[in-house]
């Protein structure tokens, strides 16, 4: 599905993906023919069950694990490993305890070979971004939460990958911090314009921060619609108008799965269980939208 527009050529291109688990046990099929286009700068949100292949699909942009069908494309190149335009970043921040804020960010510019004045720049320029510069001298088990994962963009940022993948990096945080961190996200990709692939299990979440959500049906995770968030930035209150809708439409499509036809068929084929097509439903309660959040 080509996607063209306001951001010009595709910056990441998925066509037909899929990635099957081999084991002594079997086959395990996490993903199954997942075609997305993604432009550049653009903000993607995947949503979709627990186990449907979410990471997974991250860990195959990122080239830290091999697709076992399909074509991944960045900038039209295809990915076969990793690569300093492509970022992952996790739920854990996986800083190092033993240096401060200022060497944790510089730390990846150190390694690749950057001088001592030039990556401190850089460092100092990104924490300000994150609104973390007073605290550069402080070491881990001085900070927050969500202040270890805001130091963890900066040292993603500070890289200036073409490609963000963040991997569900708020899950762990309490629901006031996380909305401070949404708002901070969204400041700085409106700053640097990063493309950004962002996998997350909270709606509210992803309706937020998006530009476009992915809904994920179960494994092997498929694709079962993708909707735009066309709302002015930054949104800075779930109640904004609109939001509340699009939580709930999104929820309906988790909520009422239904087998096509063609995947009643692909079952036979099988001879096994196979992921369940969502289908679309615009019933907008407020309590359908609760008991889908996290």
């Amino acid at each position: 599905m080509a996607n063209f527009g306001l951001y010009g050529v595709p910056k990441l291109m998925l066509k037909g993906v899929s990635k099957t688990y081999a084991s002594a046990r079997g086959r395990t099929d996490a993903l199954h023919k997942i075609d997305l286009s993604v432009k550049s700068g653009e903000f993607i949100c995947i949503v979709g069950p627990s186990g449907c292949g979410k990471s997974t699909l991250l860990k195959l942009i990122a080239g830290l694990d091999a697709h076992t069908g399909g074509e991944i494309l960045a900038d039209g190149r295809r990915v076969s490993g990793p690569g300093t335009d492509r970022l992952l970043m996790f739920q854990e921040p996986a800083l190092f305890p033993w240096l401060n804020v200022l060497h944790n960010v510089e730390f990846g510019l150190k390694m690749a070979g950057i001088n001592e004045k030039e990556r401190r720049a850089k460092a100092l320029q990104v924490l300000e971004l994150v609104n973390l510069l007073k605290f550069g001298n402080a070491y881990v088990h001085e900070l927050s939460g969500g202040m270890k994962q805001k130091v963890a963009l900066a040292r993603a940022l500070v890289m200036e990958p073409q490609m963000l993948l963040m991997d569900e990096p708020f899950a762990a945080l309490d629901a006031q911090t996380r909305a401070t961190l949404h708002e901070e996200l969204q400041q700085a990709w409106l700053a640097t314009k990063k493309t950004i692939i962002f996998v997350t299990h909270n709606i509210e979440e992803a309706v937020r921060l998006a530009d476009r959500v992915v809904v994920f049906s179960n494994r092997p995770g498929r694709i079962c619609r993708e909707i735009p968030v066309n709302m002015a930035r930054p949104r800075e209150s779930y109640s904004y108008a609109g939001i509340a809708g699009l939580i709930e439409e999104i929820a309906a499509e988790l909520k009422n799965p239904v087998l096509t036809e063609q995947d009643t068929a692909r079952e036979e084929l099988r001879g096994e269980g196979y992921s369940q097509k969502v289908s679309v439903s615009y019933t907008a309660h407020s309590s359908v939208a609760g008991r889908f959040q996290s």
